[in-house]
């Protein structure tokens, strides 16, 4: 197993322990609507779980784009990250849901490796997903290629 393997499997081991050790300490979801009928589809046109699921297929999108046009990199992923993929309801309005995303992900150039997390906040409507803000992804604005 080279070093690489067995560093990336250390580190999904230490972030699924340390995730179900605080995966008690958050909520991830606020059901309450406008009218606190529990129907929230009914003010967006989009439920909750969708726009979860929207927000992260979006948010990884965004991930693989930014990787993958970075020439410093030799390898790269979104699975196996030692950080744990999280979606969750900030608040609705009537025209839409806004959904704050973590999503994991590691690099590897020739000489380093390492997980990271990207953070992002979207704005989900039936019709359109807006990357409202979020972390920017630039992994080769530090590194010296060689």
């Amino acid at each position: 197993m080279s070093s690489v393997e067995s560093r990336r499997e250390m580190i999904v081991s230490l972030g699924a322990a340390a995730t179900v050790g605080i995966a008690g300490c958050r909520t991830t979801e606020n059901t309450t609507t406008e009218s606190g009928s529990g129907n929230e589809s009914q003010y967006s046109g989009v439920s909750n779980e969708r726009a979860k699921e929207i927000a992260l297929e979006a948010e990884f999108g965004y991930v693989e784009d930014q990787l993958a046009n970075a020439d410093c990199l030799a390898d790269w992923g979104t699975s196996g990250s030692a950080v744990q993929e999280e979606a969750a309801i900030d608040y609705r309005t009537s025209e839409g849901v806004y959904v704050d995303v973590v999503v994991g992900y590691w690099t590897a150039t020739r000489n380093m490796e390492g997980d990271s997390g990207s953070e992002a906040r979207y704005f989900v409507t039936r019709d359109e997903t807006e990357r409202v803000d979020g972390t920017d992804i630039s992994p080769c604005a530090n590194a010296t290629v060689r």
